[in-house]
């Protein structure tokens, strides 16, 4: 844990030379979230995200920020804390 970027995605791969393609997977194992790390390093993400939250409403409470946005900001800093620590390459669809 000493980089922040937790445990990597595992897959177990068999090969099956009955298998068309010759092999499958038979388990996938997701890797560690940027929340789980935070954690392990005794952060405590739910009150991390109530405060980004709590931040977020006084801003848009006092005129500077839309509410829509606020939501968008608050449903990003959650998805960010349940992703993955590894840099993902684009989806090209």
């Amino acid at each position: 844990m000493h980089n922040l970027f937790g445990r990597l995605n595992e897959a177990h791969i068999y090969c099956d030379p009955e298998d068309p393609t010759g092999f499958y997977i038979e388990e996938f194992v997701p890797g560690t979230s940027a929340g789980q790390v935070l954690n392990i390093m005794q952060y405590n993400t739910q009150a991390m995200a109530a405060k980004v939250k709590s931040m977020v409403d006084a801003k848009v409470a006092e005129g500077g920020l839309r509410s829509r946005d606020g939501v968008n900001l608050v449903d990003f800093y959650e998805a960010c804390l349940g992703s993955y620590t590894y840099l993902r390459h684009p989806d090209p669809s």
